[in-house]
């Protein structure tokens, strides 16, 4: 089997990182336009209990313009990767905590797993321009 070369791993993280800002997008849509689910549903309650769901739309709406505009290897981009998996751990908690639905925590909790892969090789990536991080990290043991 041959090996993968680079373009094929940098086109499998732009469709997760797009795959995320569209989750982001769509559950801030539904926020936004229905903001009285969590009175009609109780898996919702959780996320009226801490703010208004309008607030929760928002943050979402945010967090997913930025993984879709700001680029990955600077520091501002290592920021709103870390407010996406931020956002996405916290809805995946609120799930949990209105109602305990398995799915939706579940499916959030990947997708802030998902972030933490891309604010990891996003790091890596950034790192590994630094000379000094070269020089003392990635050197060969024993290497004087």
């Amino acid at each position: 089997m041959q090996p993968r070369d680079a373009s094929f791993w940098n086109g499998a993280v732009w469709a997760l990182r797009m795959s995320l800002g569209l989750g982001h997008v769509v559950f801030g849509v539904i926020a936004i336009v229905r903001p009285n689910l969590p009175l009609l549903f109780q898996g919702y309650s959780a996320f009226d209990d801490s703010f208004g769901f309008n607030l929760w739309g928002l943050w979402n709406l945010l967090a997913g313009a930025l993984l879709w505009w700001v680029p990955t290897r600077i520091p501002f981009g290592l920021i709103s990767t870390a407010f996406s998996a931020f956002w996405m751990f916290w809805v995946g908690s609120m799930f949990w905590e209105g109602a305990e639905l398995v799915f939706g925590s579940v499916m959030f909790y990947v997708f802030g797993s998902g972030s933490i892969f891309l604010f990891g090789r996003s790091l890596w990536l950034c790192m590994v321009r630094v000379a000094w991080f070269r020089r003392h990290v990635m050197r060969v043991p024993h290497d004087r």
